[in-house]
């Protein structure tokens, strides 16, 4: 947060700016920082040359650095970008990652109507009273009929089920070895430990909830011989009757570590472990502790679009409903998808996608989803002729509008209305206006009648460093059936949706968008009959 200006002078509102921008990689080779103990730099044995590799933000700017200038270069060269829109591209083309760090969730729905929640909070600290020593940091609450008896998490005991779905190693060094699936080596799931402390519980205490665990992992999870269940894959809770009932929440934590370390030659699953290196050792940080790893993730960097997002750590358990034992399962999950948090800013730089990516084009679309076709959008042009809205709206009289701004945002800003709608009541945990991609803000509108000029304006938006975008007006002109976006239904719409009766919208057919009236996913009888209903019809000037 800035207070002052340049000259000194205090700022009348607080310039916001969002930190860190994006993430990049360290652990990078270089010639400068020789070999010993001062500074502390040693060369890695999981890379296949000598030089010593030098870690933190210093080492990942000239790498973020060295991309700009790749980027750079393949718009044109020198002076071709500005900086800010280097930044910009940088920022909307990063790998997919958590939105919530440190933060994993789950929850289960029963046949009886119960509603199991799983939040857990945890970083990756080993301090007191933090990470894997919170004793507050799992909760668990339920809201329903009945109780929960029982809650068993990754009781299926195997890797794939456990969490740290992308936990491994990458062990190769030319291009083509990223196709190469040999040059991987994965090791996924999660290993719980003897560790079990309970929290500030509501409505219940420590003594009514008896924890175990089953299904010991195998070697080299398990390193030491003597003591076989050291790390076992299943944790269960075993609840007192009518104790876990709705509106109790039981807090606590259990140590958990990594199966195996994730390194290549692999390791043991020791959050100690010690990686040789030359000429020294050195103490692997392992952030075992942190909620993440029990959730879902995102390859790096074979899943550029988090379309192949790895699911979590599976779990199930039972509730108790008068006579009946009813089941439930879940996964535990994180928040994947493109977006700024605190501690990476927009995420990992993705090179192949930055070069060759375009500048965003602001601007306002009404969007809307038309079945299984998809979405499609009509512009809303800020200048010239307004857009015509021609669909019929959901439920409530109901729209929603995308604004795209030039670079990534901020805040959601606020929404004024000139016409018939109101700003839609936010779902629950959100906001409306909401940020749904970087530089993109979502309006929902309730109650849009038709035939009328409406306005929505945006305004109060910032970005990324602090600036005030201008108020932006989104014209659009609501007329059911227009779909020829001549400010009235007559005749020749009529025709036009006829013409397309029993066609459906790409990807299956090739029926233009504005004739599904009833955005159904195809031109059909339905949106005829909307036509004819319609006309003749016509938006006052």
């Amino acid at each position: 947060t800035i207070f002052f200006d340049a000259s000194n002078n205090r700022l009348a509102t607080p310039q916001v700016r969002l930190k860190p921008d994006i993430a990049a990689g360290n652990g990078v080779n270089n010639t400068f920082f020789p070999l010993g103990n001062i500074p502390v730099e040693a060369d890695s044995v999981y890379d296949p040359d000598t030089f010593a590799n030098f870690y933190g933000t210093s080492a990942a700017s000239p790498n973020a650095a060295a991309l700009a200038a790749l980027v750079l270069q393949s718009h044109g060269g020198p002076k071709s970008l500005s900086p800010q829109k280097v930044k910009t591209i940088l920022q909307l083309t990063t790998f997919p990652h958590d939105l919530d760090p440190f933060v994993a969730r789950g929850t289960a729905t029963a046949q009886n109507g119960g509603k199991i929640d799983i939040v857990i909070n945890s970083d990756g600290d080993t301090n007191l009273g933090l990470g894997a020593n919170d004793p507050n940091s799992w909760n668990v609450s339920y809201t329903g009929p009945g109780y929960v008896k029982t809650l068993n998490f990754n009781p299926e005991g195997t890797p794939q089920t456990g969490g740290n779905t992308t936990g491994g190693n990458f062990n190769g060094v030319t291009p083509a070895d990223f196709l190469d699936a040999t040059k991987y080596k994965f090791t996924p799931g999660m290993v719980f430990t003897s560790k079990f402390i309970t929290g500030n519980s509501v409505g219940l205490s420590a003594g009514d909830v008896a924890f175990s665990r089953s299904n010991p992992a195998p070697a080299p999870s398990n390193p030491d011989p003597s003591n076989p269940t050291e790390h076992e894959w299943t944790a269960s809770l075993n609840f007192a009757d009518n104790k876990l009932v709705a509106g109790n929440v039981f807090r606590f934590s259990v140590e958990r570590l990594q199966q195996q370390d994730a390194t290549s030659p692999q390791g043991l699953t020791k959050n100690t472990v010690v990686a040789p290196v030359i000429g020294s050792g050195v103490t692997l940080f392992r952030p075992d502790a942190s909620a993440d790893l029990l959730g879902d993730g995102v390859f790096i960097p074979e899943d550029p679009n988090g379309t192949n997002i790895q699911p979590g750590m599976t779990f199930n358990g039972t509730i108790v409903d008068g006579a009946n034992t009813i089941p439930f399962s879940g996964r535990l999950t994180n928040k994947i998808g493109h977006g700024w948090t605190p501690l990476d800013g927009y995420g990992f730089i993705n090179a192949e996608a930055a070069t060759a990516a375009q500048l965003p084009v602001p601007g306002v679309v009404s969007r809307k989803t038309h079945g299984t076709a998809g979405t499609f959008d009509i512009p809303l042009p800020i200048n010239g002729t307004a857009g015509v809205e021609c669909r019929a709206p959901g439920p409530n009289n109901s729209y929603t509008l995308v604004y795209t701004f030039d670079r990534p945002v901020a805040n959601s800003g606020t929404v004024s209305i000139q016409g018939s709608a109101t700003v839609a009541p936010a779902s629950s945990g959100g906001t409306n206006p909401s940020i749904a991609n970087p530089n993109e803000i979502v309006v929902n509108l309730n109650g849009v009648t038709d035939r009328q000029h409406l306005v929505v304006t945006l305004s109060n938006v910032r970005d990324t460093s602090g600036a005030v975008f201008g108020p932006v007006a989104a014209r659009m002109d609501m007329l059911l059936g227009d779909v020829n976006a001549s400010h009235q239904v007559d005749s020749g719409d009529v025709f036009l949706v006829q013409k397309q009766n029993g066609q459906a919208l790409p990807p299956a057919g090739s029926a233009d968008f504005r004739r599904d009236i009833n955005a159904n996913g195809s031109v059909d009888s339905g949106d005829v009959f909307i036509t004819q209903k319609q006309n003749p019809a016509q938006l006052s000037p």
